[in-house]
């Protein structure tokens, strides 16, 4: 026995005895924020913020060394 449900073809050995149970399904939506395009992040004025699926990461421009929260010019040697 088939059935096609959307996509998907369900397929049962036969003979099938219909049994019902009741299902709940939970499904969580998640939406990315733009922290960076939103200026709600905590990265340097002179660092990059990329977005993330998590959030955003901060990486020092050229030039300047730090972790991203924090940059500061590279002294010419």
């Amino acid at each position: 026995m088939s059935f096609l449900l959307g996509e998907f073809q369900l397929t049962f050995p036969t003979p099938v005895i219909p049994t019902y149970e009741k299902v709940s399904l939970f499904l969580t939506l998640q939406t990315e924020h733009d922290e960076c395009g939103s200026g709600q992040h905590n990265c340097d004025e002179n660092a990059i913020c990329t977005n993330t699926v998590q959030g955003h990461s901060c990486t020092c421009k050229p030039g300047y060394v730090g972790n991203g929260t924090i940059c500061r010019g590279r002294l010419a040697v």
